[in-house]
């Protein structure tokens, strides 16, 4: 019973940690980045299958003008670089398909990798309050990014994570956390 306990308050705290602002960052050119912690959202069946994440940041750039972006980790074997304008193509299960682009160029040496030689790449893709709660109106099913090869895409879709398709729940989440953030933000806390 006991392991029971642990084990339940474990994940509960998993669950929390996932909730909140991982950094906030002020660029060179006086562009400030405030993101969310990654959260789960798709897991294949089997202890080792694949996974993937998802978390939003906020721009505020330094012209003033202000976006929300959806930040979604790119998996690989080499490096990967995305420039600014690669396309992130979001389809939901009423057929509906939305476009988004991303907002900074993904370097080399902003790459994390791990310790099995993987490379992870963190592209924002810019998008809407109304797009924001477009795509949270019907599941997203599938989505399609481009990556640094001409003509080459990266896709995950639904059907492929049975264990678990939770991108809708945590696109809401993400969202909900930065709103709260801003919120706070601007009443002096």
């Amino acid at each position: 019973m006991r392991k029971i306990v642990i084990a339940l308050f474990s994940a509960l705290c998993l669950n929390l940690s996932a909730q909140g602002i991982s950094k906030v960052v002020v660029l060179p050119d006086n562009t400030q980045v405030m993101s969310t912690t990654m959260c789960r959202y798709a897991k294949a069946n089997g202890l080792f299958g694949k996974s993937h994440k998802i978390g939003m940041s906020h721009i505020t750039f330094s012209t003033r003008e202000t976006t929300f972006a959806i930040i979604l980790p790119l998996v690989g074997d080499h490096y990967l670089t995305m420039p600014a304008g690669k396309r992130a193509y979001i389809t939901q299960a009423n057929g509906n398909t939305m476009t988004l682009e991303n907002v900074h160029n993904v370097y080399r040496e902003n790459n994390n990798r791990s310790l099995d030689d993987k490379y992870t790449a963190y592209p924002e893709y810019a998008v809407t309050p109304e797009q924001i709660k477009t795509l949270t109106a019907s599941e997203v099913i599938a989505i399609k990014l481009e990556t640094d090869i001409p003509g080459e895409f990266m896709e995950i879709n639904r059907e492929d994570y049975q264990k678990e398709w939770l991108f809708n729940k945590y696109l809401q989440q993400c969202y909900n956390v930065l709103m709260w953030k801003l919120s706070e933000l601007r009443q002096g806390y």
